[in-house]
């Protein structure tokens, strides 16, 4: 394979038949200039850096609060309904809520405790 960068940060792998001339046209159509990159350049630029590591681990992180909050609002509709004390669930929504702003976040997450189990779906 040969490996390509552009300036972009953008990366390109081409077979090795591929011809340079093919290379020099596919780099015009996309309006961008590649430098040449060995395999272990191209795999080590793969790697997400420690930034994107962080902000991957906060979309999951909000993902699963956002599902526990969704989850708790249903309990609470579902308690309210039924004429029953919500106030210890409303608690810990607002906990769910505060996960991003613990110290820790996104690696180092407390979850907070559910007052019960939920009972729908």
């Amino acid at each position: 394979m040969q490996y390509f960068k552009d300036e972009a940060g953008a990366l390109y792998a081409f077979e090795d038949d591929v011809s340079q001339e093919l290379i020099d046209t596919k780099a015009t159509q996309f309006g961008v200039s590649f430098t040449a990159l060995d395999e272990d350049a191209y795999q080590s630029a793969l790697e997400p850096t420690a930034a994107e590591q962080e902000q991957i681990q906060a979309d999951e992180v909000r993902a699963t609060r956002d599902e526990l909050a969704d989850r708790t609002s249903r309990e609470i509709n579902r308690l309210e309904d039924a004429g029953t004390d919500a106030s210890d669930w409303r608690q810990y929504r607002i906990a769910l809520r505060n996960v991003p702003e613990q110290d820790g976040f996104p690696f180092d997450v407390q979850w907070p405790e559910a007052p019960g189990d939920f009972t729908g779906k």
